[in-house]
């Protein structure tokens, strides 16, 4: 089952003011198609990219009937990133899909449980976190592979995140 997150501010985001300007339609319609849009992205793409996707498929995606300009229509208002043609910041929101599913919250709890509860680095029991190893963002298909967890304290999960940097 998928899930979408919406911000407070999306209802009066500049984003969605260029994209209802753009296609014509009122700030509801524009935040309607945009929510049918990502619940069919979080099940159809998941890397984000569009770069094979028709206009009349992403039409369909969010509701319309014609697909007239509205890839045009997402470039323009933010949504969707041109080069290279996908939708815009979507490792970050795939991320959080894949933080809000069972089979994550159970890969979560098998790492802090492979090492009693404690850091691998420093063996604390204080504010134990699961850590990906190679990161969801970039490797969303590890999200929950057992070789890519480690249990760590949140000082040295900091001390790790500093070091990626």
């Amino acid at each position: 089952m998928s899930w979408i997150k919406i911000e407070h501010g999306l209802c009066k985001s500049r984003k969605i003011a260029k994209l209802s300007s753009a296609m014509g339609w009122s700030r509801h319609q524009a935040i309607g198609f945009m929510v049918d849009f990502w619940i069919w992205a979080a099940q159809s793409c998941d890397d984000g990219q569009l770069k094979d996707i028709t206009d009349s498929e992403i039409a369909f995606a969010g509701g319309l009937e014609q697909a007239k300009g509205i890839l045009s229509a997402l470039i323009a208002s933010g949504f969707v990133d041109q080069e290279p043609l996908r939708i815009h910041q979507w490792a970050e929101h795939r991320t959080h899909l894949i933080r809000h599913t069972l089979e994550y919250r159970k890969w979560r709890d098998d790492i802090l449980g492979s090492n009693n509860y404690k850091c691998a680095k420093c063996l604390s029991t204080y504010g134990i976190e699961a850590h990906h190893i190679k990161p969801i963002a970039k490797f969303p298909q590890l999200a929950t592979e057992k070789t890519n967890g480690i249990a760590l304290c949140c000082e040295c999960h900091k001390k790790e995140h500093a070091r990626r940097k």
